[in-house]
């Protein structure tokens, strides 16, 4: 049966959907779930189905804030749902926190390959960090949130990955609910957010913003094969 989320996506002209138990739910992962995330991605109904674009956001978390604190439970989870997105040729949405190495463990114990399709969700380690994951995943993109707009060390750590990360690698995203750019309104992020992180990615490459955007509908339609409304 389909949340009512799932229905609500499918009606959308302009929603497309990633399905998977994140790392802060692993505990949830079991053969029936397993089961479920596969029925949906083989469903009969064609237009769900066409609306499935990737496996994510899947991972490690080992920070704080992360209430599973049993390793393997999150592993378990992380290498069943590679599974998944190998057996069905999915891209996959990754969440990795203070996890970096046996992340890539991970991926290379699953025989991903190196040109898979992978977008690496609100990528907060180091320059690199990132130049080692780009240079084994040479298809794959980094994400780059909210946070490039932020005063401190996080947003000064931002502006340094989006300074380094070439433009056809990285992805704009909001991270909903946080990463809120200064000034904007409400206690949670929205979809329209993202221009502000455009706008300091255009500021920090020297780059009409229109290109920055052009870019990033490019990067996200070569990851999630998604039809781009033109600018």
């Amino acid at each position: 049966m389909l949340s009512a989320v799932l229905r609500k996506s499918i009606d959308h002209e302009k929603t497309w959907i990633a399905l998977s138990v994140h790392p802060h739910w692993s505990t949830e992962w079991n053969d029936e779930v397993d089961l479920q995330l596969r029925s949906h991605i083989i469903n009969n109904h064609c237009e769900f189905n066409s609306k499935i674009v990737a496996i994510g956001e899947v991972g490690l978390d080992f920070s704080k804030n992360n209430r599973v604190r049993h390793r393997e439970i999150q592993r378990n989870a992380f290498r069943k749902q590679i599974q998944i997105a190998l057996d069905y040729q999915l891209p996959l949405i990754l969440h990795i926190r203070e996890a970096e190495e046996e992340g890539l463990a991970i991926l290379s114990e699953c025989n991903v390959p190196a040109h898979y399709k992978i977008h690496r969700h609100c990528f907060t380690g180091s320059v690199e960090q990132a130049r080692h994951w780009m240079e084994l995943y040479p298809e794959s993109v980094l994400g780059l949130t909210g946070l490039v707009t932020m005063r401190g060390a996080r947003g000064d750590q931002a502006r340094e990955l989006a300074r380094a990360i070439p433009m056809h690698r990285l992805v704009l995203e909001t991270d909903s609910p946080h990463h809120q750019p200064p000034g904007s309104m409400g206690k949670c992020t929205r979809p329209t957010n993202v221009l502000a992180v455009a706008e300091q990615v255009s500021w920090i490459k020297s780059s009409p913003i229109a290109l920055v955007l052009r870019v990033n509908l490019d990067n996200v339609d070569r990851i999630y094969n998604i039809y781009k409304t033109p600018i």
